[in-house]
């Protein structure tokens, strides 16, 4: 019998996401796949990785296309999520599961469903834009990620070419209201690593300051392990987890000194 199982987390930007598996024998995905299970666990590199070279032998697979949109977008790769959601829409049209976790996707398709994904990524109706009153959206923020070694609150030398692109952009755009978020992976207890993240938010803020900048509106904070770019389980030594997120924004200016 095959069916679809919703799977609802909100790790970025609020996104609700349904999972497609069958249980039948010879089904492209099965509740018992390392990809399905690991989807489960919010392990969603592990899942990518299962599910990438089975959809690239099976490109047409609805099931195998809306699994491995729910791993992409759930590491914020939007663009490739929603590429694949849409081949499930024209892939799924009439694959109408027999179950489904939410009742209000009972009887729909599989092609429904992936539409219904695309609209909440984008937060409108379906999955077109929904030209509405758009809300007027604040100035975009420019960031930029500097990236630590395991346990290191220093800025490394290839660390510091980021460090003065963001310095150049301050000065040249005159931005004001720096914001400076530090970050680990999950080795380590949450007290030790709340502590780590603000070194390392401070060790950015400290490098910015040398090359030039007032700090009068440079402000730091530390996340831990909260709000990780790549999710992982505890324990795990995730190189993108450990960095300091500059962001560039606010219309106060900047000065040199």
């Amino acid at each position: 019998m095959q069916f679809v199982t919703a799977w609802r987390t909100v790790p970025f930007a609020l996104l609700a996401l349904t999972l497609a598996a069958c249980s039948s024998t010879g089904a492209s995905v099965t509740v018992d796949d390392a990809g399905y299970k690991a989807l489960g666990t919010g392990d969603y590199t592990t899942s990518q990785n299962e599910f990438q070279p089975k959809q690239a032998q099976n490109p047409h697979d609805p099931y195998l296309e809306l699994d491995l949109a729910v791993a992409y977008q759930q590491l914020g790769r939007l663009d490739l999520a929603e590429s694949l959601n849409r081949g499930a829409m024209v892939d799924g049209k009439d694959v109408k599961p027999e179950y489904t976790t939410f009742p209000r996707d009972a009887g729909k398709t599989i092609a429904e469903i992936a539409c219904e994904n695309i609209g909440i990524a984008h937060h409108t109706e379906g999955c077109e834009p929904v030209a509405v009153n758009p809300p007027v959206q604040p100035p975009a923020v420019k960031n930029y990620v500097v990236f630590f070694d395991f346990n290191k609150a220093s800025v490394t030398p290839e660390s510091q070419k980021i460090v003065d692109e963001a310095v150049k952009e301050a000065k040249d755009a005159g931005i004001g209201k720096i914001q400076i978020t530090g970050y680990t992976d999950t080795v380590g207890s949450d007290s030790y690593n709340n502590a780590l993240s603000v070194k390392r938010a401070d060790a950015v803020r400290s490098a910015l300051l040398n090359a030039g900048l007032s700090g009068a509106n440079i402000a730091t904070d530390g996340k831990g392990f909260h709000d990780l770019l790549i999710p992982t389980g505890p324990g795990v030594r995730e190189p993108q987890n450990r960095r300091a997120v500059i962001d560039l924004g606010g219309t106060e200016t900047v000065t040199a000194r």
